[in-house]
């Protein structure tokens, strides 16, 4: 039943992505998620050098 729902789960992520890469929205969440790691890269660096 779990890798059923993961299936699903995948399945629903695919159609979300492509329906965002239709409207052209993919690119700026792309930006986002690169912006968070980063961000999240030089906190982290941040909390290892105090």
């Amino acid at each position: 039943m779990n890798e059923k729902m993961q299936e699903e789960k995948k399945e629903r992520k695919k159609k979300r992505r492509e329906k965002y890469e239709e409207c052209g929205i993919m690119e700026s969440v792309k930006k986002n998620v690169e912006n968070k790691k980063r961000s999240v890269r030089e906190k982290q660096k941040e909390t290892k050098s105090e």
